[in-house]
């Protein structure tokens, strides 16, 4: 991707044509918060489970620790390590548990993640509780967020089903961890962390938060009604459809409203940047796929090398036995190797999620400007009729006219406003974006360097024994 492509700095406004303005919603105030120091899973393959890199990797240069980073690198970079520490902290501590099966029938079922809440806010009754949710819970505080919060790029939720080719107590771990970090996510954002939905998901009984559910939907709907839940799949597709027919069939006479080519150079961008990421996986996988075909033959080698060297029992045999055992190892590191990558391969599908909430706060942004466009078209037609009105002299026409035009302006001020503040919600989220692809990709790539840069196996003492093969090694006949 271009350097050039990517739109940084402030985005100004679409001139809009002077309307009542509205009060400008702030951020909340950040406090000093604790850094969430477990931003990605931990994924772990059930037939060969993962293990951590050894300690010596670890303490190298190759492998860098935020400590270490923080400890070595100049002032200027410990400021900006600080401040990505700063992007996440959370006046939360949250784990969710691992998932508890409760069977609804004969052929039915479902799993209930237990919620660990630590916390110091003043609005919590307690600084300790857990509570117990099931997914479509978690689904309905998205939703809702959404629907309340409009141009939040809201963190992704994990998958609802199994893939195939994963098993499902590896299923059930990814999506326990990816419910942890949405929760955590949501917690560290400022204009979501003392949000009254968090707050009753997390520490309402289960009668409390039924009814919450209920009431607080209803309410998000009254407040925004232009708004709606995240945009996926055909909807995201009527969505882009019925923005070209309001295009197309808004009065040309009557004018429109101007586009902005920032947030039109900004929808590029994302677009780009999400087909490329998706790419990106999918090589990932093809990598790790080749990498574990590769453990898998060369442990078959090694095995069949075995075999051929069980057949003499002189210098020979035990030396070919010596490169089996050296086979067998470098295919547990090959694997091993695999299964970190594999690791990084989850982190890059979830910021393929991460890029995908920001074409959605973008497409709700952009709904909101189609919905402005058709009222402010609205308002100038209705203008236009009452002034042939008015050169008329039809009296009962004006006042009927007036009427409509003054409902008219109080319907587009309405959108107006709507449509301003997704406008600077959208500003803001892409700047904050902005700065955390940056620190993300930057620990992703050094862990791909990592990775790179492992020393290879040590076979220095195999090869001496390889070659100090010769004549006086053959075995003595017997005649």
């Amino acid at each position: 991707m271009n350097f050039q492509d990517n739109p940084f700095g402030p985005v100004p406004s679409v001139r809009l044509p002077p309307m009542p303005p509205t009060g400008d919603p702030r951020y909340q105030q950040q406090q000093q918060r604790n850094p969430d120091n477990n931003m990605y899973p931990q994924i772990f393959d059930q037939r060969n489970q993962y293990q951590p890199p050894p300690q010596q990797y670890a303490q190298s240069p190759n492998y860098p620790q935020q400590q270490y980073m923080e400890a070595e690198a100049p002032p200027q970079q410990q400021q900006q390590l600080q401040h990505n520490n700063s992007l996440w902290n959370t006046n939360y501590e949250i784990a969710v548990g691992a998932p508890q099966k409760h069977d609804d029938g004969v052929l039915s079922s479902h799993y209930s993640y237990r919620i660990q809440v630590e916390t110091n806010l003043p609005c919590y009754h307690a600084p300790r509780f857990s509570v117990s949710r099931r997914f479509s819970d978690f689904e309905w505080l998205s939703n809702l967020l959404c629907r309340k919060y409009p141009g939040v790029f809201m963190p992704p939720l994990p998958e609802k089903s199994a893939l195939l080719q994963r098993t499902n107590a590896e299923f059930l771990e990814t999506r326990r961890a990816g419910l942890e970090r949405f929760l955590k996510r949501i917690a560290g954002h400022p204009l979501l962390e003392q949000c009254p939905e968090l707050i009753v998901f997390l520490q309402g009984d289960d009668a409390t938060f039924e009814a919450a559910k209920i009431t607080m939907r209803e309410s998000a709907v009254q407040a925004n009604p232009n708004a709606s839940k995240t945009p996926n799949g055909l909807v995201r597709l009527f969505q882009g459809i019925g923005e070209s027919f309001t295009t197309m069939f808004v009065d040309k006479d009557v004018g429109t409203l101007p586009s902005d080519p920032q947030f039109e150079h900004l929808k590029s961008y994302v677009d780009k940047m999400h087909q490329q990421l998706q790419q990106l996986a999918t090589a990932t996988n093809q990598m790790v796929n080749a990498r574990r075909a590769m453990a898998s033959a060369q442990s078959t080698f090694g095995l069949y090398l075995k075999l051929v060297g069980d057949n003499d029992t002189d210098a020979l045999g035990s030396v070919v036995a010596s490169c089996a055992r050296e086979f067998d190892v470098g295919a547990i590191r090959i694997q091993g190797q695999a299964n970190e990558e594999a690791l990084l391969e989850e982190r890059i599908k979830y910021y393929v999620a991460v890029v995908g909430s920001a074409k959605d706060a973008l497409g709700q942004r952009a709904t909101a400007l189609a919905t402005y466009q058709r009222s402010f078209a609205a308002v100038e037609k209705k203008k236009k009729a009452l002034q042939d009105a008015e050169r008329s002299g039809n009296e009962s026409k004006i006042i009927t006219l007036r009427s409509e035009v003054e409902q008219a302006e109080m319907t587009a001020a309405a959108d107006r406003d709507f449509f301003e503040t997704v406008t600077r919600t959208t500003r803001q989220e892409m700047q904050r974006f902005h700065r955390t692809k940056l620190f993300d990709f930057k620990q992703l790539l050094l862990d791909f360097i990592g990775l790179l840069t492992r020393p290879p196996q040590d076979l220095s003492r195999l090869r001496h024994e390889v070659e100090s093969l010769d004549e006086r090694s053959l075995p003595t006949l017997d005649q």
